[in-house]
């Protein structure tokens, strides 16, 4: 399956291709014998996974009924995602017979819990309107030899929210039987609106482009969070040009909005008071 998207996007509800493939196998494997030979999907940990790839063992007497049973699942799932991923579609390609398939109690165990793991928006802000609280993104699945491993992102302004989401994945894996862990954490930066440094932020805003300043908050992990957990009496902002689409195949900069950015840079730099 193949469609595209940021990880930033998550709270547009847009199609995950790993659960998409997920969803699709497990029927095939349950009621049609089919073997499950490898599953790849996702590329990086920050971006919703666009494309997914199973390959698996059919029965030679049932493959046209596995063929129309597949598309009639992803026909279910394009219908569901026509507005968010109208683009989205599934390709067919024969390979050679592989020498071994994944047993059917593991395969049915992964197939599930990929289903069981979540990966969608679990709490929106309650303090700013619009933004995501607490997300996961189950980013990537890979199949090496021996081994199946999935990678999920997870991210919150809130950190025992994240910590609470974490033994939730770990519970999924573990009754699956798998190995889980954990690396590359941070806390999330809650933004101080009431400081000196907004003030010179917003009254530079006003000055050079002649109207008020909008403060807003994003859901992607920024640097803001890792310097503020070691200097939590700084005074940061984030500012930057207009991108859209980030951490997809579809990013792209307003080329125009980086000089508008940098002017605005040097503005408040002149206009910040020495200590």
């Amino acid at each position: 399956m193949q469609g595209g998207h940021s990880g930033m996007d998550i709270s547009l509800y847009r199609a995950n291709a790993n659960k998409a493939v997920a969803r699709i196998l497990l029927p095939l494997m349950e009621k049609r014998g089919v073997k499950l030979v490898s599953f790849n999907g996702g590329s990086l940990r920050n971006a919703i996974p666009f494309e997914a790839e199973a390959v698996i063992l059919v029965p030679s007497a049932g493959s046209r009924a596995v063929k129309a049973a597949v598309e009639e699942e992803f026909a279910k799932i394009k219908f569901e995602f026509k507005e968010s991923d109208p683009s989205a579609e599934m390709v067919y390609a024969k390979v050679a017979t592989p020498a071994k398939y994944v047993g059917d109690k593991v395969a049915l165990r992964v197939i599930k819990s990929l289903l069981a793991c979540p990966s969608n928006v679990i709490r929106m802000s309650r303090t700013m309107e619009g933004l995501t609280e607490t997300s996961i993104n189950m980013a990537i699945v890979r199949t090496n030899p021996g081994t199946i491993i999935v990678h999920s992102l997870m991210r919150s302004a809130v950190d025992s929210a994240k910590a609470a989401l974490a033994d939730r994945v770990r519970s999924v894996f573990e009754l699956a039987g798998a190995k889980v862990s954990f690396a590359g954490g941070y806390s999330g930066w809650t933004p101080k609106l009431d400081t000196p440094m907004n003030k010179v932020m917003m009254e530079q805003f006003e000055k050079v482009y002649g109207k008020p300043m909008k403060i807003m908050a994003t859901h992607g992990g920024l640097e803001c969070a890792l310097l503020g957990a070691k200097y939590p009496a700084w005074e940061m902002v984030s500012i930057g040009p207009t991108i859209k689409y980030p951490h997809s195949p579809d990013e792209r900069v307003n080329i125009a909005s980086v000089a508008r950015t940098w002017e605005y840079l040097k503005a408040v730099l002149e206009a910040v008071p020495e200590k």
